[in-house]
């Protein structure tokens, strides 16, 4: 995705969170992966990703964080 000529994280947000939430979590972004086919990815790879970047500690990740 980030290859791609039209990349932004505008875009990548819109991708990862496809219920237009606003947010996402650790199924938002398990459900992205499994549609790319990514394998060996586990909850606990989301929640690690989630916890590094989740600034407001509410378990869920914002456009800002």
């Amino acid at each position: 995705m980030e290859s791609s000529a039209d990349y932004s994280y505008d875009s990548a947000f819109a991708a990862i969170d496809s219920g237009n939430i606003g947010f996402l979590d650790s199924k938002s972004i398990s459900s992205f992966l499994k549609k790319q086919e990514t394998k060996g990815v586990t909850k606990e790879d989301f929640d690690a990703v989630i916890r590094r970047f989740d600034l407001t500690c509410n378990k869920k990740l914002s456009k800002e964080e």
